[in-house]
């Protein structure tokens, strides 16, 4: 039973990551720096749709990932959703949106 509870938490998230696409590699600091503000652009953007959504359990988030191994620095989040599938594709519509918006961004996302 308790590995089908952690199955369902685990099917009930989807997490997102978005990478600078450039074709000049900068330095560590700057990129940081450059993510970050990519994030402070993003929500600042999108606040009137995500403050005006109501959310099954956690709200769609972004902030800077470290450089993991083969994963090179990046801005992502993960949401829970629960049995809202809604909320699922809410997400789906967002990346959508922010790709259009800052095409210099590439998208991967993941349902767990």
């Amino acid at each position: 039973m308790d590995v089908d509870k952690k199955r369902i938490i685990v099917d009930d998230v989807v997490q997102y990551q978005l990478f600078l696409v450039s074709k000049d590699p900068s330095d560590p600091k700057n990129c940081k720096e450059v993510l970050q503000h990519y994030v402070e652009r993003i929500l600042a953007r999108y606040a009137p749709i995500l403050m005006s959504y109501i959310w099954q359990n956690q709200p769609f988030n972004l902030k800077y990932q470290c450089p993991q191994g083969s994963i090179p620095a990046h801005i992502g989040g993960m949401t829970n959703f629960g049995d809202n599938v809604e909320d699922e594709w809410f997400i789906v519509y967002l990346i959508q949106q922010i790709t259009k918006e800052f095409p210099e961004l590439a998208v991967r996302d993941r349902k767990s």
